[in-house]
């Protein structure tokens, strides 16, 4: 299981499991909720 927490708390990370900079997936993420 991917742990969330350390791959949001790394923006490197997030970008590579994402393809999406922070501040795009947060606005993904805006768009969800």
């Amino acid at each position: 299981m991917l742990n969330l927490d350390r791959i949001l708390n790394q923006e490197r990370l997030l970008r590579a499991m994402t393809g999406l900079n922070r501040q795009a997936f947060n606005e993904l993420l805006s768009q969800l909720i």
